[in-house]
């Protein structure tokens, strides 16, 4: 029971009572007085500001590594400037000296790189394409070493331009600008080494021009498309489609009516075409099945010393060969087509020599396809091309038409994809049409001697 402090309301004095009585009497002065019990209540608390008025709290932001406050005064945006410029300055100074630095040691790289190789650097300074699949050599310049003649076209051109390249360094000696390619109706290339003519029947025409300087000499108009081409003297024997034949004279394209047959010491004129995938003379002079448990699978002669024909070689007198040395490619008849180069003798037909293409013993075969077995005569010698069927890669042998005996053997390295679509001989080298290159080898030893053209 608690005790609860009041004052007489007569006397004033201080009464003490219990909390349970409703009235006291003063002790001092007999005044009766009574006893109101009073709630307390809590103060109410202040009144909550409007919703729009709240400040909402947030978090302080993480402290941010290089950031630079906009809000001050001028002072400290000129101390933040000085303090950039004090921090980038050097950095760019630094790149500006060394990519100066580097564009001088560039600048000597190149001039050191340009003084390399200069008989492959010069012919590739430009990307090209070669549109030949055997172009032409002969020593235009008079400098006692082989150029080569055939026509290119730029990368990303469609300009096709005849060219003649130094055999010494592979520089351009001259070039002429065909047109177009899309324009020009299957250009064919011939030359004629008596009067060094480079000859381009385009059609129904038949343009010559100078070997030594690429000058335009004259210009033949014929009755219809060029149909085959030989020389006989000072005058062309020119055979068109339509069973006509002309004679040109090569000095000045003068032309006359021919008789329909070749005159007989007419010699044909080869083109620039490479090699077919199914050659027309597959089997030549001598039948498929001439040599004991082998198949014949192609026989081999310069175009040069084939008789000259209208269209087609289907009887026998159109498939003899001039050439002394006979030379096949053969395979064994049945089980695995083992491949050989057999030599032969031109009149006789008899065996005089067999060599395994792949390694003696071995039962490796050869591609028959693109990369089957082709061959180009060098007097005595032949240039030999075949792709092993194990690895892909073309190879490129010299061997000797006497005993089969080889002299050199080069592989020709590429990305699988390229074929051998024809082989030219020089005086000093060999020259190969590799996919879009040409790859020019020592005559003497196969070794690599230049890469003309390409991607």
């Amino acid at each position: 029971m608690a005790i609860v402090k009041l004052v007489c309301q007569g006397c004033g004095a201080n009464l003490d009572a219990t909390d349970d009585l409703r009235v006291l009497q003063c002790g001092y002065c007999g005044t009766t007085n009574q006893i109101k019990r009073t709630v307390h209540q809590q103060p109410a608390p202040p009144p909550q500001p409007p919703l729009q008025q709240q400040q909402m709290y947030y978090a302080p932001p993480p402290n941010q590594v290089n950031t630079v406050s906009t809000g001050g005064s001028g002072a400290g945006k000129a101390v933040l400037i000085i303090v950039l410029l004090v921090t980038f300055l050097p950095l760019v100074i630094g790149g500006i000296v060394a990519f100066t630095v580097f564009q001088s040691a560039n600048e000597v790289f190149e001039q050191v790189k340009s003084g390399i190789n200069t008989a492959t650097a010069v012919a590739n300074s430009r990307k090209y394409l070669w549109r030949n699949g055997r172009p032409f050599v002969a020593d235009v310049n008079g400098d006692g070493v082989d150029d080569v003649i055939g026509t290119i076209n730029e990368i990303g051109s469609q300009q096709l331009t005849l060219t003649a390249m130094s055999g010494s360094d592979w520089s351009t000696l001259w070039e002429v600008d065909l047109g177009r390619m899309s324009e020009l109706p299957n250009p064919t290339l011939y030359y004629e080494p008596g009067s060094q003519l480079v000859l381009l029947g385009l059609g129904a025409t038949l343009r010559a021009y100078d070997a030594k300087t690429g000058a335009d000499r004259w210009l033949a108009s014929l009755p219809d498309k060029l149909e085959a081409l030989a020389i006989n003297g000072d005058h062309l024997w020119v055979a068109t489609i339509d069973d006509a034949a002309s004679l040109i004279t090569l000095v000045d394209g003068k032309l006359s009516p021919g008789q329909p047959k070749p005159p007989a010491g007419a010699k044909l004129l080869r083109d620039d075409a490479g090699y077919d995938l199914i050659p027309e003379l597959r089997e030549l002079d001598v039948k498929g099945n001439q040599f004991p448990d082998l198949r014949v699978q192609q026989a081999f002669c310069p175009k040069e010393d084939l008789p000259v024909v209208r269209g087609r070689r289907h009887d026998d007198a159109s498939k003899v060969c001039a050439n002394p040395h006979g030379l096949a490619f053969v395979t064994r008849d049945k089980g695995t087509k083992i491949p050989h180069i057999l030599g032969y003798a031109r009149d006789t037909k008899a065996e005089l020599w067999r060599v395994q293409l792949t390694k003696a013993g071995s039962l490796e075969t050869v591609d028959g396809g693109f990369g089957q077995p082709r061959a180009e005569f060098v007097g005595d010698d032949a240039i030999i091309s075949f792709v092993p069927d194990n690895d892909d890669q073309a190879r490129i042998r010299r061997i000797s038409l006497v005993d089969g005996a080889t002299k050199w053997e080069t592989t020709l390295v590429g990305d699988g994809h390229e074929n051998v679509d024809g082989m030219v001989a020089g005086s000093g080298f060999v020259v190969v049409t590799f996919g879009q290159t040409m790859r020019v080898l020592s005559l003497d030893s196969g070794a690599p001697v230049a890469k003309l053209g390409g991607w």
